[in-house]
């Protein structure tokens, strides 16, 4: 993997790292004399196990399990690491104030949950599952949350890869500038969706999904670019290879599409 400080001008095509597989090649290079073998020594949240969408972790280390589904419906759980103690919060219903149909999930400081439900709407939840804030966003696909209350949203980017929200919807600005990969407006937007991951120190990565050289920017909390990674690997080079061959076969064809989208954060 390549490690090197962002240059102000980027044009490079865009892709997606996996941030887990920086831990699990830690893992394996603990030794080179034995193998290691990765399991799972324990099965929690039973009740959780139709449609699981995502989880993160909130205040206290209680971990936020998001459920995606129509029958049974969507469902937000709050669990400790033990799953000892296993409640769900919230269920879906059809009115906009329900959980309807939901894309992806944050956690603040106060453990509310920040839900990027598929109506469109930002939706922010107390821990006893009542609705404290709701508002648009434009095509939103991903959430993340800074230690001071504000909200970010990424989707099909234009003006910026992620827009910023106070707690009630108030647009605060944009960080990140889209990377220039097609001349069509709206197949260039949808290459540069990505995913938000946001650290205890609230260093804010995006994380591209379906641009063809795989890639993950580092922003400050203030929004200015600190890192860009590129991952190399065999694997990773075939998956490009095929993933360019794609996207120039549909390009002549006229089909929207052909981007990587192998990995999710």
């Amino acid at each position: 993997m390549k490690h090197q400080i962002a240059r102000p001008d980027l044009r490079a095509p865009c892709g997606i790292i996996c941030l887990a597989c920086i831990l699990l090649l830690s893992v394996l290079s603990v030794t080179t004399d034995a193998q290691v073998e990765l399991r799972a020594d324990k099965q929690i949240l039973f009740e959780a196990t139709h449609g699981t969408q995502t989880i993160k972790r909130g205040p206290g280390n209680k971990l936020y399990v998001l459920t995606r589904s129509v029958k049974p419906p969507s469902s937000l759980w709050i669990s400790d690491y033990s799953g000892s103690s296993v409640r769900m919060i919230l269920s879906g219903g059809s009115d906009p104030t329900d959980l309807r149909f939901p894309k992806d999930l944050a956690v603040d400081r106060d453990g509310n949950a920040i839900v990027v439900d598929a109506d469109g709407l930002i939706k922010t939840f107390s821990l006893d599952g009542k609705l404290l804030s709701s508002f648009p966003s434009d095509r939103p696909e991903s959430v993340g949350v800074l230690s001071d209350g504000r909200i970010l949203v990424g989707g099909l980017p234009k003006d910026g890869l992620i827009s910023v929200f106070d707690h009630q919807g108030k647009v605060l600005g944009h960080i990140g500038e889209p990377a220039r990969v097609d001349d069509a407006p709206t197949l260039n937007a949808v290459l540069n969706a990505g995913s938000i991951v946001v650290d205890d120190d609230d260093n804010i990565y995006y994380v591209f999904r379906f641009l063809l050289t795989p890639t993950v920017r580092k922003y400050t909390r203030e929004g200015k670019l600190a890192a860009e990674w590129h991952p190399e690997s065999a694997s990773l080079d075939q998956t490009t290879a095929a993933a360019k061959k794609t996207y120039e076969a549909n390009k002549e064809k006229g089909v929207l599409g052909g981007g990587v989208d192998r990995w999710s954060v």
